[in-house]
């Protein structure tokens, strides 16, 4: 229990360091483009079947591909570097919405949480918006965290 506590308490406050450091704008429009953000480590079979099972066609969405130096830039200091990794695997659907509030699903994520994401979203200023975070098979999902704050700094 007391551990998990504590990864909350340090959950929060990486999140909120994090955009101290990446200068997220403020002005969030509602129109904005649905992007994904695709880890540059996956296979080409792996991005289509990325695609495929959350029912995207590519040509409709803006893409971001995310690589480790990225995460790097966004995340080291902040995350210990074997979390961190070498590869990016992990993937983000970000779909910016007029309303409903924040809904935020994530799979095979195995240090990022859904909380995580949703924090960093609202310290953005982020009211409405979904996002699935997810991976091919399970990772830490710092990938998938770097993909949202770029995808909302893009």
């Amino acid at each position: 229990m007391r551990k998990r506590i504590l990864s909350g308490i340090i959950a929060c406050a990486l999140t909120f360091s994090m955009f101290s450091v990446c200068g997220v704008p403020e002005d969030i429009s509602a129109d904005a483009v649905p992007t994904v953000t695709v880890g540059a480590d996956l296979t080409e079979q792996q991005v289509f079947a990325l695609y495929n099972t959350l029912g995207i066609d590519p040509n409709a969405v803006e893409i971001l591909t995310i690589d480790n130096a990225m995460e790097r830039h966004y995340l080291e200091g902040k995350i210990s570097d074997d979390i961190i990794g070498t590869r990016t695997l992990s993937c983000a659907y970000v779909l910016p919405m007029s309303s409903g509030g924040l809904v935020v699903k994530a799979a095979n994520l195995t240090w990022v949480t859904e909380g995580m994401i949703a924090n960093a979203l609202l310290t953005a200023g982020v009211e409405n918006c979904q996002v699935y975070a997810t991976a091919p098979f399970a990772v830490s999902g710092t990938g998938a965290l770097t993909g949202v704050l770029k995808a909302y700094e893009s």
